[in-house]
């Protein structure tokens, strides 16, 4: 009686094992990235009523740029109008930043902020914290935060992005 319990015990250890292995692989690994946000194409949609309004989409695209001021990426952003104030609509935000071949390394940022009436940018020197809510590629999983900052200049719309997050390697 012994022998068929002992092994139905190892049967199930020998299955369990490489689901096992797989699981505690390295574990999770920090990843850090700076860079710059620029916009190139940007627009608003007025859905309600003229003016801000619940509903209103802000859309745009641009690219991501290194220190050097070389492309390295590109981002996509939406994001919808959820509060208007008497000097500010409240937006819920989502973004794509996506680098290498293709677009093929991407994390998702989400996020409510504050930004100026009527499609307007975001305050000047204000932090932005987003969640990194998942990724693809070497950015598979990402779980973190990416804290965005518009830069003070006149003739373009750039921010500073920095962006913390863990990936299971």
């Amino acid at each position: 009686m012994i022998l068929p319990f002992r092994l139905g015990v190892l049967t199930v250890m020998g299955l369990l094992a490489p689901v096992t292995l797989v699981a505690c692989g390295s574990g999770p690994q920090e990843i850090t990235l700076n860079f710059q946000a620029r916009s190139v194409e940007r627009g608003t949609v007025d859905l309600g009523t003229q003016g801000s309004s619940r509903g209103d989409l802000v859309a745009g695209n641009g690219d991501l740029l290194n220190d050097q001021g070389e492309v390295i990426g590109h981002f996509d952003v939406v994001s919808v109008v959820d509060r208007v104030t008497t000097d500010s609509d409240g937006r819920f935000l989502q973004a794509e930043y996506s680098f290498g071949p293709q677009g093929a390394d991407s994390f998702v940022i989400l996020g409510a902020e504050k930004f100026a009436l009527n499609g307007g940018l975001p305050v000047i020197d204000r932090p932005a914290n987003y969640a990194v809510v998942g990724g693809t590629g070497v950015y598979r999983g990402a779980n973190g935060q990416c804290d965005v900052h518009r830069n003070n200049d006149p003739k373009k719309f750039t921010t500073s992005v920095s962006c913390t997050f863990t990936v299971m390697s």
